[in-house]
């Protein structure tokens, strides 16, 4: 069975005026209003759709760099990583729970450098 794209993130060189840009180009409701000014994207109408984020890219991390990525759902995140590497592409480290969530979040490098992400839920 494949897996759901569930989430997407716009890393920002500058995240506030892009936030601004995307919540009046297409009515996005947009809330950074958190610790890490994280962007959290209302990007859903109904059932149709998926929500996301927009924020600062953190430039200290070689594998963070401005640009669109795709989160999976995925049932070890993990398991996924070392797959990806046996498929030619690069693990970013261990899957990090995310506090409060209730999920692990991993990152991927794909053979051509993207970075995509996988979300494992750890309430199942």
């Amino acid at each position: 069975m494949p897996q759901p794209v569930v989430h997407f993130e716009i890393a920002a060189r500058e995240a506030k005026p892009l936030q601004d840009f995307y919540s009046a180009l297409f009515g996005w409701d947009i809330n950074a209003d958190n610790p890490m000014s994280y962007g959290l994207a209302s990007a859903k109408d109904g059932e149709t759709g998926i929500d996301g984020a927009i924020y600062n890219h953190n430039s200290d991390d070689e594998n963070d760099h401005p640009g669109i990525r795709i989160y999976m759902q995925v049932d070890d995140a993990d398991a996924y990583a070392a797959r990806a590497e046996e498929l030619g592409g690069k693990s970013m480290g261990p899957a990090q729970e995310v506090p409060g969530f209730g999920i692990k979040v991993g990152g991927l490098i794909d053979p051509e450098g993207n970075i995509i992400g996988v979300i494992q839920s750890l309430d199942s």
